[in-house]
């Protein structure tokens, strides 16, 4: 086998490898460390969930960059430069798109939710990859269809492993999104993530008695969003990753109310 042809095998299966591990980071580590008894294992469950979603995105990069399509770019350093502008432009976009899911939601600044914030950015980095994944999911099943009636099998095990990791990975990945990730879905999900990351049960209000959760508004912290909305207890990574049944009875206000604290005598303003 030539040398050109051994090297081309071994990153299919280097990738291939990185596809597979960002499939158990998402689906498996993070929703079982994050419902783990251990807090040390809870508190390396966002982590996970980080770096799996990043090595999502790494991996349909380095899948297209390993196939004909590089060929359109006049060498690596152009396909590596276009690469990073667009996942650049993905990080950009999803944060954004966040923002904009949190200000719906909640009628206010997305600045007031830090936590859920970036963690939307993330699951709307992995949105954003959707048209990638159907190109990932149409490219391995050419690729494995090929294999399967003209590759040779003792010589194309890494390319079969290569184009069974991308059906996978994007086949789950497309169910995920289409299932669970949708504009309905991702409210609630929005809303849950925000009552699970960044609203507090016990906050001291100038003396004022607080009924409900709140969550402290603008950089001087003298208002607070009060929401007295009684959910079902939903952790973070649950927010994210459970099942649609889960929130049946999840309903999203239709107003909050603010109270200032600097003067117990102003009224609470919705």
């Amino acid at each position: 086998m030539k040398e050109e042809e051994k090297n081309k095998k071994t990153k299919e299966l280097a990738i291939s490898l990185i596809g597979w591990f960002a499939f158990i980071l998402v689906y498996i580590i993070a929703g079982s460390w994050g419902q783990s008894d251990i807090a040390i294992i809870r508190s390396l469950s966002p982590y996970a969930l980080w770096l799996g979603i990043a090595l999502f995105v790494f991996y349909q990069f380095l899948f297209v960059a390993n196939s004909r399509i590089a060929k359109a770019f006049k060498g690596d350093l152009a396909l590596q430069l276009g690469l990073a502008a667009l996942m650049a432009f993905f990080v950009y976009t999803s944060s954004i798109e966040a923002a904009n899911n949190l200000n719906r939601v909640f009628g206010i600044d997305a600045s007031a939710f830090p936590n859920a914030l970036r963690i939307m950015t993330l699951v709307q980095v992995f949105l954003l990859g959707k048209p990638l994944f159907w190109a990932l999911l149409i490219w391995s099943i050419i690729a494995f269809a090929y294999f399967f009636l003209f590759g040779d099998n003792e010589k194309s095990w890494q390319a079969w492993i290569f184009s069974i990791s991308g059906i996978t990975v994007s086949g789950v990945s497309l169910l995920f999104i289409y299932f669970l990730l949708g504009p309905e879905q991702l409210s609630k999900r929005t809303y849950v993530l925000a009552r699970a990351t960044d609203f507090y049960s016990n906050v001291n209000c100038a003396g004022r008695p607080v009924s409900g959760n709140a969550v402290f508004l603008g950089p001087e912290q003298q208002r607070i969003l009060v929401d007295d909305t009684k959910i079902p207890e939903i952790s973070w990574i649950q927010a994210v990753t459970a099942r649609n049944e889960m929130f049946e009875k999840v309903q999203l206000p239709s107003s909050f109310a603010t109270y200032s604290c600097t003067d117990k005598n102003t009224p609470p303003s919705s």
